[in-house]
């Protein structure tokens, strides 16, 4: 601001004493300059006529204070914007307190922005801030909480070393540099140079996956839309200031119902639970994304807002989102998916970015069009040197697995027949092994005949096996071996096929060793599949009277044959530690079907017996195989589940028998296998 002030002395003598000066006169005048003119203040040259002016030089004036921190300040560099009236000073400092304030032309006063390490500003000249390294945009939008316009100040800076900087200037003066300690909103255990950074980082905390248990009273009648399907999650952050993220890292594959029985699909969980880490206070609110293809297309399943209020005004004094289940000690979002939400398509262009569009450094910034672009980037980091890449070697050690790690799965699986109401085993037979509570018929009509029994209902093993297999959901397979229960309800190994158990109890083993932490399915292929051809042994299944109830006290008569489930498959949890059915309190039973009344029976009862006839002549009709859902007019069918062994006494109606196997199998079935066996259940 200029000064008015009278000039003394006003003429210059040096030829004069100083002591016969006069008031106006000095031997020398400091500060003083002159410029020719027209007129001059002694009135003695006509007009028209050049004389030369005095006037005094225009000396430094404090414009507006401001308090620097502690160490010695240097400007490197500034830069003012004639929309806004303001300079904007950036300043290196000795402590390492850089700091950024501005001055206001239209208040003449200087305003402190922040002071912070992370500025990591250079005092060397190449990294000083020049004219085309700063930018100032203005943001204007509606504050839809009180319906006013507002401005933002976003001020943006780069210097070809540090990431791009960034600022939202009121917003950080209005809360002390976004102080922690004056405003808790901001406190937290998270990068703070998110703060300062034209981009954000790429969101890479795993989502944790797990089911929400099935809730009858709630989860009824409702659709169920991941049920049998794959998913993967990431998500995509809008930060306070409206930056966007690069979408997130792709969580691990999750597949529903890949542990679980098909009949038991009505009670499976309909939706998934997320937990999602937001350590950042500034995030505003969050994409969440899946795909079912393998991570190839993604969908927007909702847009989760964090806080209560807009982003527009004080943000930092906004309340967390009270309808959402947020985590406030470890920072974790609970989000509930039942893929029944907005299912907005992602742009290809936006999820199969190989890195962000964003320079590692810049060292020029400025205004394209609508769009802020960034000039002279890099890109990575430079390659190492060849002779320090000489320096290293490579050496590739396969994993080793950690065996406290893998767990042990030990099946027992005991062989009921239902008429006879005892337990059997497999045996030596014929010339090769089966399996049967009976091992011939006698026919006396018309001629005395002994046959087969255990070949009549094919429950003759393969050849060259002893065993049967039993499988797991992940594919792998054992062959079972033989144990009998001896003295004290001790487990003995029925190596030849021959062993006497006091109790008459024989058990099917099946070991399966090393097995990843995880729940598993077990299952039992049919009796004729042959080890040496196992191609689709997982398509076929065996006559399994049920899961029973099981008492492992000292495995003396404690299969409680009578209170068995309707499934037909054992699910093995071995999350937490090894598996054995003789510590367990369930256990799968498989069946044997050979069986006839009375001593003496016709051909046409073998016959009928066999799988040959149909009426019903006394014989032990039993119904095992698979229920289907629908039957094609090529007469395909689509199976559903196994139904469950069903057989018959004298007497009762075959019809009656498949209702009987209809009712006690689960869902809404309307149609039943037509290739139902009737003790020729082998291939079934």
């Amino acid at each position: 601001m200029a000064q008015n002030q009278k000039v003394i002395p006003l003429k210059v003598n040096s030829d004069l004493a100083p002591e016969y000066f006069d008031e106006f006169t000095a031997l020398f005048i400091k500060n003083l300059t002159s410029y020719v003119g027209s007129t001059n203040e002694l009135d003695n040259v006509n007009e028209g006529q050049n004389v030369a002016k005095l006037k005094p030089l225009k000396s430094n004036e404090l414009y507006a204070p401001i308090e620097l921190p502690d160490g010695e300040n240097i400007g490197i560099g500034a830069k003012g914007f004639p929309q806004s009236n303001k300079v904007y000073v950036f300043v290196w400092n000795s402590l390492n307190n850089h700091c950024i304030y501005r001055i206001n032309g239209d208040t003449r006063s200087c305003e402190m922005i922040k002071v912070d390490p992370n500025f990591n500003f250079q005092l060397k000249p190449q990294y000083f801030l020049h004219e085309s390294g700063i930018l100032l945009d203005f943001v204007k939008a509606v504050n839809p909480d009180n319906g006013l316009e507002v401005t933002k100040e976003d001020l943006y800076w780069t210097n070809g070393i540090n990431y791009q900087g960034y600022l939202r200037v009121d917003d950080c003066i209005a809360t002390n540099g976004f102080d922690e300690t004056q405003y808790p909103y901001l406190s937290g255990n998270y990068d703070k140079t998110t703060l300062i950074r034209m981009g954000l980082p790429t969101p890479k905390d795993p989502i944790e996956i797990s089911e929400v248990p099935f809730d009858e009273s709630i989860d009824a009648g409702l659709n169920n839309n991941i049920l049998f399907k794959s998913f993967q999650f990431r998500i995509c952050i809008t930060d306070v200031f409206g930056r966007r993220t690069e979408h997130g890292i792709i969580s691990d594959l999750y597949v529903s119902g890949v542990n679980q029985c098909m009949s038991q699909s009505n009670s499976l969980a309909r939706c998934l639970l997320l937990k999602i880490k937001l350590d950042n206070p500034i995030y505003d609110r969050v994409d969440v994304e899946y795909s079912i293809d393998n991570a190839v297309n993604w969908a927007i399943d909702s847009t989760v807002n964090l806080y209560v209020g807009s982003n527009l005004g004080e943000w930092w004094k906004r309340p967390r989102n009270p309808d959402l289940i947020f985590d406030t000690a470890n920072n974790i979002l609970s989000y509930t998916f039942c893929r029944d939400k907005e299912c907005d398509p992602v742009s290809e262009d936006e999820t199969n970015k190989l890195e962000p569009a964003l320079a590692k450094s810049s060292q020029a910034i400025g205004r394209v069009g609508k769009a802020i672009g960034l000039a002279n980037n890099k890109y990575g980091f430079n390659p190492f040197k060849k002779d320090l890449l000489d320096n290293f070697s490579l050496e590739i050690k396969p994993p080793q697995a950690d065996v406290n790690t893998l767990r042990n799965i030990t099946v027992l699986v005991p062989i009921y027949n239902p008429y006879y109401n005892e337990f059997t085993s497999i045996f030596p037979h014929n010339t090769g092994y089966g399996f049967g509570a009976r091992t011939t018929f006698t026919i006396h009509n018309p001629t005395k005949v002994v046959t087969d029994v255990i070949q009549a209902v094919n429950q003759q093993l393969p050849a060259t096996q002893s065993g049967i297999i039993g499988y797991l959901s992940d594919g792998s397979y054992a062959i079972s071996t033989q144990v009998f229960v001896g003295q004290n309800g001790v487990l003995v190994d029925d190596t030849k096929f021959n062993g006497v158990s006091p109790v008459h109890l024989k058990y099917l083993k099946f070991e399966f060793t090393a097995k990843t932490p995880a729940k598993y399915v077990f299952r039992l292929a049919s009796h004729l599949v042959d080890e040496s051809k196992l191609s689709n042994y997982q398509k076929t299944s065996t006559t399994v009277w049920g899961v029973c109830s099981f008492d492992n006290a000292n495995n003396k008569n404690n299969v409680q044959v009578t209170k068995r489930t309707k499934y037909q498959e054992l699910l093995i949890d071995v999350c937490g530690g090894d598996y054995n059915t003789a510590t367990q309190n369930e256990i799968l039973v498989m069946a044997d079907l050979a069986a006839w009344h009375g001593t003496e029976v016709t051909v046409a009862d073998l016959l009928i017996n066999a799988g040959l006839l149909l009426n019903d002549n006394g014989v032990n009709y039993c119904v095992d195989g698979y229920v289907s859902e629908s039957i094609t007019a090529q007469g395909e069918t689509l199976p559903i589940e196994l139904a469950g062994v069903f057989y018959k006494s004298k007497g009762t109606n075959i019809f009656d028998l498949i209702e009987n196997a209809l009712n006690n199998s689960t869902g809404d079935l309307a149609l039943i296998n037509q290739s139902f066996n009737f003790n020729n259940h082998g291939t079934s």
